[in-house]
């Protein structure tokens, strides 16, 4: 009879000790997805920004007479452009520009802002998409850099997004680095 109640209790320690195990790896597996899923987000959304900056940058000029004055003003991290971005026959101003953290305060990341994309004085872009870094460099027609509007030919852009939360503190991202060089810039 003891032998039985051993091989009993046995029984029962293997048992549990197995749907622990398993439930162990559910949870694991569970996490592994959720981080899996953040970072397919996050990529998304760095693509989806990414395809909107180089839209709007190759048009910049597009509608004016003349290319001078088609960058009203370019900084390391804000550029104002003008350009008929929705080829209405209307030559808009277009601005992006970086927020600081302060501005995306209700996401876990500390380091994200908002990236603002701003058509005819109207906010298009607010939302915080875990935009960490938008940087800006501008190049002359023979490649030196320039803060001159009137001589930027091309323009490399840095993009970072990063997860806005992260339970594990790992706020992997994605990067997108690119130079443009509008069109209209080009031709002068």
């Amino acid at each position: 009879m003891m032998a039985s109640h051993f091989k009993l209790l046995l029984s029962i320690v293997v048992a549990s000790l197995f749907m622990i195990t398993i439930r162990q790896a559910n949870l694991q597996l569970s996490e592994r997805s959720r981080e899996q899923t953040a970072q397919a987000i996050v990529e998304e959304r760095g693509r989806h920004v990414a395809r909107m900056i180089r839209f709007d940058f190759n048009r910049i000029g597009l509608g004016l007479k003349r290319s001078d004055g088609a960058v009203i003003s370019a900084g390391p991290h804000r550029i104002v452009f003008q350009s008929d971005v929705d080829l209405d026959g209307k030559v808009d101003t277009i601005s992006y520009y970086l927020s600081d953290s302060v501005a995306a305060s209700l996401t876990d990341n500390p380091h994200d802002k908002i990236l603002y994309r701003v058509v005819r004085g109207e906010p298009e872009t607010e939302a915080p998409l875990g935009v960490t870094e938008f940087n800006l460099d501008y190049f002359d027609e023979i490649g030196r850099k320039t803060t001159n509007p009137n001589d930027i030919r091309t323009i490399e852009i840095s993009l970072t997004l990063q997860k806005t939360f992260a339970p594990d503190g790992d706020y992997s991202g994605y990067t997108w680095r690119t130079r443009i060089s509008p069109p209209n810039l080009v031709m002068k």
